[in-house]
């Protein structure tokens, strides 16, 4: 869950890692930096969820270097929706993208299983 106000992006998440019935792990960080003022929630199979996030981390790492400031938070949420959508059939992914940047400010964008971001 994500919840943008006036001052900043309220982010939480549940530490239950499960397998249908069996709760694998009962501490697991559903929450993933992204860069330093960009995270992600992650929920779905959790090594999809980990590579897409190590794959959005390698981007936008990239581009913060290209532009030599703060990358986009829509970037971020862009190649996460490009991921999951090119690979929709096999990925079990959802995900949430926040974060701020000095372009639009306090941003929150969800990707579901299909890689409609919104």
């Amino acid at each position: 869950m994500a919840i943008k106000y006036k001052d900043g992006v309220l982010l939480g998440a549940d530490s239950r890692s499960s397998n249908d019935m069996y709760i694998g792990d009962r501490v697991s960080d559903k929450l993933e930096p992204i860069h330093h003022r960009i995270y992600c929630q992650r929920s779905g199979t959790s090594s999809h969820t980990q590579m897409i996030a190590k794959y959005v981390r390698m981007y936008v790492d990239m581009q913060a270097n290209e532009l030599g400031g703060f990358p986009p938070v829509e970037s971020a949420a862009h190649v996460m929706r490009q991921i999951i959508y090119s690979n929709a059939g096999s990925l079990s992914a959802s995900m949430i993208c926040s974060g701020w940047d000095p372009y639009k400010g306090y941003q929150i964008y969800s990707v579901n299983q299909t890689g409609f971001h919104q």
